[in-house]
């Protein structure tokens, strides 16, 4: 699965090229992952029953690794969206304990809280997203292959 998996940046040319999606939760990564799967069959998207290519460089909804390499011959997709319809979500349901637990407070008490996840300390819930964006930005001009879509174009 996806804590156990570490691609390497030849193992594209050794085991088959990847499309990997990455982006915040509720940002639409499930929509362009149908979306290249649909259209870019030739291009392996299970590598076994528990690990996708979503997976392949850990959970997809994470920073992305530090050791990806932009020798490498996969594509990696980062899925940006607009803040003003992503807090709502996030607010309803984030799939994570660190920020479920507070979801219930008004929204300004919601998005003035700070919360720690995976071992990081958060100010607000923007600060999370802001972070994450940061980190795909700079990958996405670093990396020529690093691309980055926004969900509302």
């Amino acid at each position: 699965n996806f804590q156990q998996h570490i691609r390497a940046w030849d193992h594209a040319e050794l085991y088959g090229r990847a499309i990997s999606i990455r982006g915040e939760r509720h940002c639409g990564t499930g929509w362009v992952r149908i979306m290249t799967n649909k259209n870019c069959q030739e291009i392996r998207h299970f590598w076994s029953p528990k690990l996708d290519s979503d997976g392949l460089y850990n959970w997809k909804h994470d920073y992305l690794p530090n050791h990806f390499d932009p020798r490498s011959k996969d594509c990696i997709i980062i899925v940006f969206r607009s803040a003003v319809p992503w807090v709502p979500k996030m607010k309803r349901a984030a799939y994570s304990n660190a920020i479920d637990r507070f979801s219930t407070k008004p929204m300004g008490l919601f998005l003035a809280t700070s919360f720690k996840e995976f071992g990081k300390h958060y100010h607000h819930i923007l600060h999370l997203r802001s972070s994450k964006y940061a980190q795909y930005l700079n990958f996405a001009t670093s990396h020529p292959n690093v691309l980055g879509v926004r969900y509302e174009d």
